[in-house]
């Protein structure tokens, strides 16, 4: 899978990293380095998160009250809404062996029109499989919303955005670069 083959790059490029700084007599401990990767290292970083919380209520300007800590385990089987398929069947927290919990949070999405494992799991629990973008890019009207059908995906999401603002939907925004699998 591609995360595990970003992990051993990692691993790989440490490695190398590791002997040309011993090449250029840079003196420190080569044993006792830490990962980014690792779950330790990213376990700590949920405990500073933790501790930033009153950071995050000055950035939201509200008041943030953890609930309870839990194992995501506790959600399978929770239901949610989707923001803009109202009423639709399908979206069900489930739990799956592709996803795990040490190459990230363990908790995605699934896109079963665009993905192998995803397509697999939704027929396995039988999902609805419906893809409301189109072989051109633009969105169709499957996706439920008139005021982003037959406009391309990469034209909404200001729209998409703006929207979720004024439902209160929306934690943070940021603009980031995504691969997608396509040309």
């Amino acid at each position: 899978n591609l995360r595990h083959a970003c992990h051993q790059f990692a691993l790989e490029q440490i490695q190398i990293q590791r002997e040309q700084l011993k090449k250029i007599g840079l003196f420190t401990d080569y044993q006792k380095y830490y990962l980014t990767l690792d779950k330790e290292y990213k376990a700590e970083q949920i405990r500073v998160f933790g501790s930033k919380i009153p950071l995050l209520e000055k950035w939201q300007g509200k008041k943030i009250k953890v609930e309870k800590i839990f194992l995501g385990e506790k959600l399978l089987g929770l239901t949610y809404f989707h923001p803009y398929q109202k009423g639709a069947k399908g979206y069900v927290v489930d739990g799956s062996d592709f996803i795990e919990e040490k190459e990230g949070t363990g908790i995605v999405h699934l896109a079963p029109a665009f993905g192998a494992e995803d397509f697999a799991m939704a027929k396995k629990e039988k999902l609805i499989i419906d893809c409301p973008l189109g072989p051109n890019g633009l969105f169709n009207e499957k996706i439920g919303v008139s005021e982003i059908v037959n406009k391309h995906y990469s034209e909404v999401n200001k729209y998409v955005v703006a929207d979720l603002e004024k439902r209160n939907l929306i934690v943070k925004k940021e603009i980031i670069t995504h691969s997608y699998p396509h040309d």
